[in-house]
């Protein structure tokens, strides 16, 4: 026998879903004040899990995310905010991953990364070049779901009116492979196949570009961060992420390093930005594949080498009094020596690592020998305990590690004068044999976590042999 709350709950469950239908119709509606408000009539159902609930049992999400793509790519900005708010509110719902990775559904995302008009009503519809807001009444609808405490934690409020920056929040929280349950690679690919690294470099592009605030600096962190997450061990991102071009025809790799290079010059407020571009670059170069010519060429050496040394002041990353701090300081200098290490190995690599040598090694002897602080629990090891806590301690070890492997290649380029300037230089640590022991516990952590790869395991075996005076 269904009970009365049962019954009720069905009753509740289709009302959801004739709800649903009769906005799907209206995002279809020639009447763009009445297609807007429909999309916010799709957000506010969205808001609830029984709402996004009935949009996946009802089998309506394509067809919403089809309808709501075109919708978008109209370029109303009050339609636009609110179906970045009913995207948003799916991609932080656990349950709609596999909606979210769909082709309908990734067409939508990157029509609202496009879409960089502001929606307040209140601030004049994003200027004088913006087109008209369709419907002010669902732009604020959008807004106050935006700004509640349920999605402001995900949105500032300074973003929370641009629809491109709501889908940018989306898209990184879904596809962050760090993140439980994120990160899915056919999300990334979807995204991917839909043109999303492209619109992500030219917002990236275009807010690095424009004079210097809180809010350039924001959308180019959110941008970067975003394709970070796409190319992430994600070959066709990573083969778009050659081909695209920003503004002036410049070839994304190239634009990447410049931008690393201006945004080092704006520190430290642009301190996150700095480091997703470094990310995106060292993204783009791992396990030395076709990226890593283009950023080799468009001088990534030296756009790395400046990170670390903009990071050094600070002192050692586990010794910083903010806990905050010490894991951007710690971050950054992990993902600079990820970039050179990769640039350092391979095909040219080896004329760029000698060239820096003068330069580079009285920082790394430095990093390499700084002691982790004794504070902190298994601060010493590099374990996947540490990092997946994401403690100062573990990721200083790790930025350790880094350091001595990237030692181990400026060494093995830089000959007899560079072996002797680092072993110099570490001698209060022990000399070259305190670097070969942070390579062999680099190299045990990823062998113990199957994250090696055989050209890496072999790079290791080179530099450790190097280091220990047999190469």
């Amino acid at each position: 026998m269904v009970t009365v709350a049962q019954a009720a709950d069905v009753g509740a469950a289709f009302d959801l879903q004739d709800r649903l239908l009769y906005a799907l119709d209206g995002l279809a509606s020639r009447s763009p004040s009445a297609a807007a408000s429909a999309a916010a009539d799709v957000a506010d159902i969205l808001a609830s899990a029984r709402g996004r609930l009935a949009l996946r049992a009802g089998g309506l999400f394509g067809d919403v995310a089809s309808r709501g793509a075109v919708l978008a790519s109209t370029s109303d900005p009050s339609a636009c905010l609110a179906l970045a708010a009913a995207y948003l509110l799916l991609a932080a719902d656990p349950g709609a991953g596999a909606a979210l990775a769909t082709a309908p559904a990734a067409a939508l995302a990157v029509a609202l990364l496009k879409a960089s008009a502001d929606a307040d009503p209140d601030k004049g519809a994003g200027g004088p070049s913006a087109p008209p807001l369709a419907s002010p009444d669902a732009a604020r609808r959008a807004l106050r779901l935006l700004r509640a405490p349920a999605l402001a934690r995900f949105v500032p409020a300074s973003a929370s009116s641009t629809p491109a920056a709501v889908a940018m929040v989306a898209v990184a929280g879904a596809t962050d492979p760090h993140a439980d349950g994120g990160g899915g690679e056919a999300l990334r690919v979807a995204l991917g196949e839909a043109g999303a690294v492209g619109a992500l470099a030219t917002a990236a592009a275009e807010a690095e570009a424009a004079p210097t605030s809180d809010s350039s600096l924001w959308t180019v962190n959110a941008a970067l961060t975003c394709l970070e997450h796409l190319t992430f061990a994600c070959p066709p991102n990573e083969a778009a992420l050659l081909t695209a071009t920003v503004s002036g025809g410049i070839a994304l790799p190239a634009w990447l390093v410049g931008a690393a290079t201006r945004l080092a010059a704006r520190l430290p407020s642009s301190s996150a930005a700095h480091t997703a571009a470094l990310s995106v670059a060292m993204n783009a170069t791992q396990g030395g594949g076709p990226g890593r010519g283009p950023v080799l060429e468009a001088g990534g050496v030296w756009a790395a080498l400046a990170a670390v040394a903009a990071a050094l002041p600070a002192g050692p990353p586990s010794r910083a009094a903010d806990a905050a701090a010490a894991a951007a300081h710690a971050r950054t200098l992990a993902v600079a020596l990820g970039l050179f290490i990769n640039l350092a190995d391979g095909d040219g690599g080896g004329e760029a690592a000698a060239g820096a040598a003068a330069a580079v090694l009285p920082a790394l002897a430095r990093l390499v020998a700084a002691a982790p602080d004794a504070s902190a629990p298994d601060a010493a090891d590099v374990t996947a305990d540490t990092l997946a806590r994401d403690e100062a301690g573990g990721v200083a070890s790790m930025v350790q590690a880094y350091a001595a492997v990237a030692l181990g290649f400026v060494v093995e380029a830089g000959g007899a004068d560079a072996r002797a300037d680092a072993d110099a230089a570490l001698a209060p640590a022990g000399g070259l044999a305190a670097a070969a022991a942070a390579v062999r516990g680099c190299a045990a952590f990823y062998t113990n976590t199957g994250a090696v790869t055989q050209r890496a395991a072999a790079s290791l075996a080179r530099v450790l042999a190097c280091l220990e005076g047999g190469g």
